[in-house]
C-alpha cells in the first residue's frame, strides 16, 4: 500500500504543470486617453435682401420702400465668437455712395460701425441683416448690388 501511494504522488506530480508551482507576477499599465475640443461657429445665409430708394433718390437701403432685409441663421458650438459685420467692400451701380454702413439685428445685434463685433452665445441664432447707402446728391437710375459680409470669429 505504501508503494501505492508513493506511485500515485509520482504520476500526480508528473501530471501537474512546473508552473503551476512557479510564483505568479501580474503586470499592469495605465491605458491614455486624449482629446481635443475645437468649437465651430457657422453662418448660413437663408435669404438675401433688397435695396429699395427713398423718395428723394438719395438712399437706398433695405428698410427703406420696396427694400427688405436679408435673414442669416449664425450656429454657435461654443461661447467664444464674436459677430462682425463689413459694410461692402465692393459696390456695382451708376453711382457710388458717399456711405455705407450694414447691420445685424435679431438674437444677436451689431453693425459696421462697431470694432468689438457682438458675443455669440452657443446655439442656433435667427439675425436680420440690413444694408443702407446714401449718395452725395441722389442715385442715378440702374441696377444696384453690394454684398454685406458677416464674420463669425
Amino acid at each position: 500500500m505504501k508503494m501505492f501511494v508513493a506511485a500515485a504522488a509520482v504520476a500526480a506530480a508528473v501530471a501537474v504543470p512546473l508552473s503551476a508551482f512557479a510564483a505568479k507576477t501580474g503586470d499592469n499599465k495605465g491605458v491614455n486617453f486624449q482629446g481635443t475640443v475645437t468649437h465651430t461657429c457657422s453662418i448660413t445665409v437663408d435669404n438675401d435682401g433688397e435695396l429699395g430708394v427713398s423718395t428723394d433718390f438719395a438712399t437706398l437701403a433695405s428698410n427703406v420702400g420696396a427694400g427688405s432685409a436679408g435673414a442669416a441663421t449664425v450656429a454657435a458650438t461654443g461661447n467664444t465668437f464674436k459677430l462682425y459685420v463689413d459694410s461692402p467692400a465692393s459696390w456695382s451701380g451708376p453711382t457710388s455712395p458717399t456711405s455705407v454702413s450694414a447691420s445685424v439685428s435679431g438674437d444677436i445685434s451689431t453693425s459696421s460701425a462697431s470694432a468689438s463685433g457682438a458675443a455669440v452665445s452657443k446655439g442656433e441664432h435667427s439675425v436680420s441683416v440690413n444694408m443702407s447707402a446714401t449718395a452725395a446728391d441722389f442715385f442715378e437710375e440702374g441696377d444696384y448690388s453690394a454684398t454685406v459680409t458677416l464674420r463669425c470669429e
